[in-house]
């Protein structure tokens, strides 16, 4: 996202409401612009017909060289004394606050720091009926926050809104993975290791970057800059450009991480059935079935089911309790080796596995095959 110098400028401004306008160059500028275009003829009684409509536009600026505007200059700017890019007190500004003389009708524009002067306390007094010697700082303030900020929330949002959120959707995972800092371990049940432990990086580091998604939106963040003044500060607009032309990169590196993951999850998964069948061969060689794993394969899985069921009783530790003669008697049914006569057979159609296979295995692969 090219970051125009407006943008950078708004989001570090604080703008601060005077109690009426002073003597200097620009405010002197303002009263004697604003007299002549009111019904009365002096600033004092003048000031009083004015009020803010609400409109805000963001003008155009440059991007090498070229001027950039997401929409036609409005009529009110365009036909305003100073021009487009100006305040009514002839100052250059990014952004254009309209105002309207509430005797004469004349639509007019100043810059965001003359609209936050006397504007702001007649709309209090306005709304409020309080006489201006009891408008507090405070009043000003909020009406500052409320309404003027969200004037440039507004314009910000319409120029770079559809921008921001497209880059920042993009790279929303990828910022919850990368931007990240590890402090201690955890054991991983998937892995059966010990892991790194990751957490958000809320502020810039060594290792990069504060988290995007931290500052913008996180639900846990309560200085959250959408919670704030609505849109992203420079600082963020900066990062969200960086990462998102990174981002190939970025996803390299997370593609390998979860790789890696996969493959340590894989092992764990081999390790654990290795295991498992290591002790189930141990506990059935107890009751004078060897190679119980092997014997096992090429079942058909209602029998699986029944010598997983038995494999659940021999869990325990008193094996010799743990059988009944009936289940004695389906397990050597069941676990009977294959004749040699079959394993032949098999062997002419292709069969290439263990001889420990089982009768009642030998004879289902051979009825599929002969299917």
């Amino acid at each position: 996202m090219d970051i125009p110098q407006e943008a950078i400028e708004m989001t570090y401004e604080r703008v601060e409401a005077k109690r009426g306008l002073g003597t200097g160059r620009w405010d002197m500028a303002l009263k004697k612009n604003l007299t002549e275009l009111s019904q009365a003829d002096n600033y004092e009684e003048a000031k009083h017909e004015w009020v803010a409509t609400g409109n805000v536009w963001w003008r155009t600026y440059l991007r090498d060289g070229t001027a950039v505007t997401t929409e036609p200059t409005p009529s009110w700017v365009a036909n305003s004394m100073q021009g487009e890019g100006k305040c009514l007190c002839g100052h250059i500004v990014a952004y254009h606050f309209e105002i309207q003389n509430t005797v004469t009708g004349e639509l007019e524009c100043v810059g965001s720091d003359h609209i936050n002067t006397y504007l702001i306390i007649r709309a209090i007094k306005n709304e409020t009926g309080l006489s201006e010697e009891h408008i507090t700082d405070a009043m000003i303030e909020e009406w500052i926050n409320v309404r003027v900020e969200g004037l440039k929330k507004d314009a910000w949002w319409e120029m770079h809104g559809a921008m921001f959120k497209h880059k920042f959707e993009r790279i929303r995972e990828l910022d919850l993975r990368i931007n990240v800092r590890v402090k201690g371990t955890y054991f991983d049940q998937a892995t059966n290791m010990y892991r790194p432990k990751t957490y958000l990086r809320k502020r810039r580091m060594e290792e990069g970057m504060a988290s995007i998604v931290w500052r913008w939106n996180h639900p846990d963040n309560s200085r959250a800059q959408i919670n704030g003044k609505g849109y992203p500060n420079a600082q963020l607009l900066e990062d969200l450009d960086e990462f998102y032309y990174d981002m190939r990169a970025n996803k390299r590196i997370v593609e390998e991480e979860d790789r890696t993951t996969e493959a340590m999850i894989e092992a764990a998964r081999l390790e654990r059935e290795r295991k498992r069948d290591e002790a189930n061969d141990h506990r059935m060689a107890f009751f004078g079935f060897n190679n119980y794993t092997e014997r096992k394969k090429l079942l058909p899985a209602w029998e699986k089911q029944f010598l997983s069921s038995i494999e659940n009783q021999l869990r325990g530790n008193d094996w010799g309790h743990a059988i009944t003669p009936k289940q004695m008697e389906k397990l050597i049914e069941v676990l009977e080796p294959a004749t040699e006569k079959q394993l032949n057979y098999m062997r002419d159609l292709g069969y290439d596995g263990s001889d420990q296979v089982t009768k009642r295995a030998a004879s289902h692969w051979l009825k599929n095959r002969m299917a």
